[in-house]
């Protein structure tokens, strides 16, 4: 496939630079004689392949002309002479944008405005197809959004009800097990009196110890008493 160069006066309406040395051909394609410039049946090409090649006499491509460049220069052209006062520009503009059109159809005596309304309906036709697809885009992102908040909404009551099934197994556990409060406390207090009976078998452990000594302490004195009374009676 070979590249050609862009048309010097594609998205444009007049020529500055280097490019002035194509103005013939520019002016060509306001004037009657666009045909000339572009070929015989440039329409057909352009509406079945979408592009037209302009070639110079030594045979080579100068630059590609597409449907767009081509609508773009003849609806911003202002150079002089002015393209729409032409009945062969407006050809080009109603074949583009309205398919076949028979040569009785050109009616040069039709003036200026009837073109310009045909045009405009066109070009009003386009924005307002742009315009739905544009809403239509719209409304799928807004309905994006919608799912989006609305699945993040679902996540967030799930984790909530988990938090209230939680917190109502908590306070059932507590309810069931308030009656065993009361025995925390008596066993509390049996504890409390494990401690004071150990603390009184220490004690007794200690009497005894006392009481074995006294004990030990009246055989001695008996013993003493009977040993002074046989030195006594002797």
């Amino acid at each position: 496939t070979t590249t050609s160069p862009t048309p010097p006066w594609c998205g444009c309406g007049g020529l500055s630079g280097s490019d002035r040395h194509h103005s013939g051909g520019f002016r060509r394609l306001t004037t009657p004689g666009v045909e000339g410039r572009l070929g015989k049946d440039y329409l057909k090409r352009i509406k079945q392949y979408g592009f037209t090649d302009v070639v110079n006499r030594k045979g080579n491509i100068e630059y590609r002309v597409t449907e767009e460049s081509l609508m773009d220069h003849l609806t911003s052209n202002t150079d002089g002479g002015g393209g729409w006062a032409s009945v062969s520009v407006v050809a080009v503009v109603v074949v583009l944008y309205m398919g076949e059109a028979r040569d009785d159809e050109w009616d040069e005596g039709s003036g200026r405005s009837d073109w310009d309304k045909m045009i405009h309906t066109q070009c009003n036709a386009r924005y307002e197809k742009l315009e739905k697809e544009s809403q239509t885009k719209i409304s799928e992102l807004e309905e994006c959004v919608r799912i989006k908040d609305r699945q993040h909404i679902i996540r967030a009551s799930d984790d909530f009800i988990i938090f209230e099934n939680l917190r109502a197994q908590v306070q059932e556990l507590q309810s069931e097990n308030e009656h065993l409060k009361s025995k925390v406390v008596d066993c509390t207090m049996c504890q409390n009196l494990e401690v004071q009976v150990e603390e009184l078998r220490s004690v007794n452990e200690s009497l005894n110890l006392l009481v074995e000594k006294l004990y030990k302490a009246r055989v001695l004195a008996e013993v003493t008493l009977r040993e002074r009374d046989e030195l006594i009676s002797a």
